[in-house]
């Protein structure tokens, strides 16, 4: 959470109340779209994919399902819609 700004956190805040990060780490990726497509389903979250986007976590498993093979740490969510 200290990466973000004040009015970044409030925003945030004011999209899914009070807000705290969860840092996954995967070595590869395949596990961790496995992972976050297991925690991620039916919850309301918002996933920062650092390309200056944060998506709602469904949205997020909706472009996994599509794309599979997308990387969204090389590659933002707008170039595949």
């Amino acid at each position: 959470m200290a990466d973000y700004e004040a009015d970044e956190l409030e925003q945030l805040g004011s999209r899914i109340g009070q807000p705290y990060g969860v840092y996954v780490s995967c070595e590869s990726m395949n596990a961790a779209r496995a992972f976050l497509r297991h925690v991620l389903d039916g919850f309301d979250a918002l996933v920062d994919t650092k390309h200056d986007e944060i998506l709602p976590a469904h949205e997020f498993l909706a472009l996994l399902n599509r794309r599979p093979e997308w990387d969204w740490r090389r590659q933002p969510s707008t170039n595949l819609r």
